[in-house]
């Protein structure tokens, strides 16, 4: 049973992994899309709904981070009570 117990907790902490490198991923994204909205909102003639629609974006990426980071918190808090009980 140990073996079966190391498997889903490889699988978990692999899982915990992405969740948080995927969060990684969309912060910086996030970022990129805001210093693209403050980029193109000095360039003549460019349409403010343009630079609104990145500012937007950017903050749906930081909002998704954020969420990420939550699952992976809960799923970490999961794996370590999985593995208490399995100990």
């Amino acid at each position: 049973m140990s073996t079966v117990l190391g498997t889903e907790s490889d699988r978990l902490q692999g899982l915990i992994a992405t969740l948080e490198a995927d969060a990684e991923r969309l912060e910086t994204r996030g970022k990129e899309l805001t210093v693209q909205a403050a980029a193109l909102a000095v360039l003549p003639g460019a349409p403010p709904s343009c630079t609104a629609a990145l500012d937007q974006q950017a903050g749906n990426c930081a909002a998704a981070a954020a969420s990420l980071r939550v699952a992976a918190a809960a799923l970490a808090r999961h794996a370590a009570a999985v593995a208490v009980v399995a100990g």
